[in-house]
């Protein structure tokens, strides 16, 4: 939940967030052992997720390459392997989703 909170205003290095919670990065490390996830996976995916939920809200207001520099991803192309990586999507095929979402939506509505 920290993370999801301040992924964007705090260091989410494994140092950092250890000595946030007052433990070693080994014992961070050691937390995530019986998750699905590594530590960093998931403050990837917490990323990921993020810059989906901006992409979202925007909605061709702002670019692509605005949200990567907003969310940490060094360019473009980091952003598009994150999003087929975690989301199984590019970008574009979030909004093409979510259009379709809203398209069947006004039909039905």
């Amino acid at each position: 939940h920290h993370l999801e909170r301040h992924i964007r205003f705090v260091d989410t290095s494994p140092a950092a967030i250890a000595r946030h919670f007052a433990i070693s990065v080994r014992k961070l490390h050691q937390v995530f052992e019986s998750a699905p996830l590594t530590y960093g996976q998931t403050v990837m995916r917490v990323r990921v997720l993020a810059c989906a939920d901006d992409l979202r809200a925007e909605r061709g207001r702002v670019t692509l390459t605005h949200l990567a520099a907003k969310w940490g991803f060094s360019d473009l192309s980091h952003l598009h392997r994150a999003f087929r990586h975690h989301l199984g999507q590019t970008p574009r095929e979030v909004l093409t989703q979510l259009d379709a979402t809203e398209a069947a939506w006004e039909r039905a509505g």
